[in-house]
């Protein structure tokens, strides 16, 4: 397996990186066949041709490495190379549940898997438990704190703690049970940082933008950036159970079948040993009781309140506009009355978020603003971290609407008459009170246009916050997030609600541009 290094510029990629990687699992599951992996391992060499592709695997983010061995002794075997799909289990569950084509599902918990049964989407008598494995407390290898039980989290020392998501993972469920039991979820709940999966939350601790994390032990153990400080009693939490089953009807039966069966033989069991993972007993056990769902808990129910996600979003949609329409004006009236070599390639800049995909920006914002980057290593002089923060999702939200700004701005600029500003030069006004009583009045309803454009397009950005702030209910969850979560747990009632805002909004707020637009050409009608 591929260890990452501990230098500081690579430590930067591994947390973009897998911040990117938890943005691919938003829009699906993660693709990998069995086979893909460096030169030297399987592939298409010396003009064969591949395996024909076989089963198709829906499993946790959790068993990627060993999935990706298993499915290599698998190909050379059998000659059929399987389909690993990979991410968050709740997640899986529900692409399954919506017809996503799936040949067999590897749960990181008797949680999801219970959802299809219950669905009746599962083989009759195809179930069984195959793993269990252990939940630890992880700090980052170069920055080790001083946690010796888990009690030690609360501690002044210790600022935020990085968990796979209770809505999506079942590993964050399994963290927020172990919280609750032991007492200390009422003084730890702000302070977590909810990922997509357990690698993702391993990356934002090697990376030092959490001080610690709760994640399996088996992720912990090949993750070099990360130190195991301790083991989190079994007392404190459900059983962690891996049940595996073939899903019905599904499009390689037979395939499936046999791949089910290999991953229950004692080379199979070998593998999953030297991972760390633990035998769950006897194929076909019952499985045992799924840590209560976050609905049940009182959890902060992420998804399921519409205030929460409402009000951050107006507050970062109007910080977004605070941010970048002073730097707007300034460039649209700068591109509008001036020529200069390198116009073009700065206007052309300017409006590089407007094309890109916002991961890709919201992955140079990550880079930037990372406790390793240049801009966020001189925030953290200040003893305080940007990322994953409403004021990171506000800066993501300014950078991404800013080109609509700009372009809003400057088309209102150009409208205005140049020898207007220029007779209140010749009647002493200096510049700076030609610009702001003559300019800035005539340019009014464009500057407004500007605003509702950028507000409403921050109210649904998506990507940029995902990656540099996370999907932090109460903190960072705006509504295309807590959209996304609620699709994610199945709950098609709250997404439609939260849809059914957004719709509001969006529409109440190109109503107002429309009207401004008739306010600007007097006579054009509606």
């Amino acid at each position: 397996m591929n260890r990452m290094t501990r230098t500081t510029p690579r430590t930067s990629g591994r947390l973009a990186g897998s911040a990117l990687l938890a943005i691919l699992v938003a829009g699906g599951p993660t693709a990998a066949h069995a086979g893909d992996r460096p030169a030297g391992r399987a592939g298409v060499a010396g003009g064969r041709s591949s395996p024909p592709s076989g089963p198709i695997v829906f499993a946790a983010a959790s068993l990627t490495d060993v999935l990706h061995d298993l499915g290599e002794r698998f190909r050379e075997r059998t000659g059929v190379r399987p389909r690993f799909h990979l991410g968050p289990s709740e997640a899986l569950a529900t692409q399954i549940l919506k017809g996503a084509p799936a040949d067999i599902f590897l749960s990181a918990g008797p949680g999801p898997m219970n959802r299809l049964e219950t669905a009746g989407r599962l083989a009759p008598r195809t179930r069984r438990d195959l793993l269990r494995n252990r939940m630890v407390v992880v700090t980052s290898a170069r920055r080790p704190a001083g946690i010796g039980t888990l009690a030690d989290l609360g501690g002044a020392g210790i600022g935020r703690i990085a968990i796979g998501d209770p809505h999506t993972s079942p590993a964050g469920g399994y963290a927020v049970e172990a919280l609750e039991r032991s007492g200390l979820w009422p003084v730890l709940r702000n302070r977590l940082v909810r990922a997509g999966d357990v690698r993702a939350a391993l990356a934002f601790v090697a990376a030092g933008e959490a001080d610690a994390g709760i994640v399996y032990a088996t992720d912990a153990r090949i993750e070099s950036g990360v130190r195991i400080a301790l083991t989190i009693p079994e007392s404190l939490h459900s059983p962690i159970v891996y049940p595996a089953a073939r899903v019905a009807d599904g499009p390689a039966p037979s395939e499936a079948q046999r791949f089910l069966d290999h991953l229950s033989e004692p080379s199979a069991r070998s593998l999953f040993a030297r991972a760390g993972f633990e035998p769950a007993g006897p194929a076909g056990s019952p499985s045992p009781a799924s840590a209560p769902p976050p609905e049940e808990r009182g959890d902060a129910r992420a998804g399921e309140s519409f205030v929460g996600p409402l009000l951050i979003s107006i507050r970062v949609a109007a910080a977004s506009v605070l941010i970048g329409l002073p730097l707007a004006l300034l460039c649209a009236r700068l591109l509008t009355r001036r020529r200069f070599p390198g116009r073009l390639a700065l206007e052309t800049a300017l409006n590089l978020p407007l094309v890109l995909p916002p991961v890709a920006t919201g992955y140079f914002l990550l880079l930037l603003l990372s406790r390793e980057g240049p801009l966020g290593s001189l925030w953290s002089l200040a003893g305080a971290s940007l990322v994953f923060t409403w004021e990171a999702a506000a800066l993501a939200a300014a950078v991404i609407s800013f080109p609509l700004m700009l372009r809003a701005a400057q088309v209102s600029f150009a409208s205005i008459d140049p020898r207007l500003p220029a007779m209140a030069r010749t009647l002493g006004a200096s510049r700076a009170r030609a610009f702001f009583t003559v300019t800035l009045p005539m340019a009014l309803p464009g500057v407004v246009a500007a605003v509702l454009l950028g507000f409403a397009r921050s109210l649904g950005e998506f990507g940029a916050t995902m990656m540099v702030a996370g999907n932090i209910p109460g903190v960072t969850q705006t509504l295309p997030l807590a959209i996304f979560t609620s699709v994610q747990i199945g709950s098609d009632r709250t997404a439609l609600g939260l849809c059914a805002l957004s719709v509001l909004l969006a529409f109440g707020s190109l109503a107002a541009i429309r009207l401004i637009e008739g306010m600007r050409r007097p006579g054009s009608g509606p």
